[in-house]
């Protein structure tokens, strides 16, 4: 029986894996917390959207973010819709007042913010929701 002889390429093959190996970890380790962040703001998002507006309401414009937005350890989410409808602005926070969105097992509630202005019997304003989560491993959110 004769000698049976390794691959020389089998050693470059794993310090291949290894390298490849290092290089990705970080990036999972950090990409994937971001991603699955971004995926519950746009659910928050959308949920925002689907929400019950005032009668004849329109979405003018959307905002949304996530991330530290202050100190601490902690994921701050904000979502903001700037809408118009054909109502007075007194009546805004009464058409919002039992306007709720689930997020993370919770329901937020939707809230008019600033002063809303009309013009043309048309009111414009800006409704959204504030929460915060865990940080996680998400560098955003550090």
């Amino acid at each position: 029986m004769g000698r049976t002889r390794e691959d020389p390429r089998g050693g470059w093959r794993v310090l291949g894996i290894a390298l490849t190996a290092a290089l990705l970890s970080p990036t999972l380790a950090c990409g994937l917390p971001m991603l699955w962040n971004r995926g519950r703001l746009w659910m928050l998002e959308r949920e925002v959207r689907a929400a019950r507006h005032p009668p004849g309401a329109r979405v003018i414009a959307v905002a949304s973010s996530y991330g530290l937005m202050g100190n601490g350890n902690h994921c701050d989410f904000v979502v903001d819709l700037t809408m118009e409808a054909p109502l007075p602005p007194a009546a805004l926070p009464r058409a919002y007042e039992r306007v709720h969105v689930p997020f993370d097992g919770d329901s937020l509630h939707l809230q008019v913010q600033g002063t809303p202005t009309e013009e043309n019997g048309r009111t414009r304003y800006v409704v959204g929701v504030f929460t915060q989560t865990e940080a996680g491993f998400d560098v955003n959110c550090r």
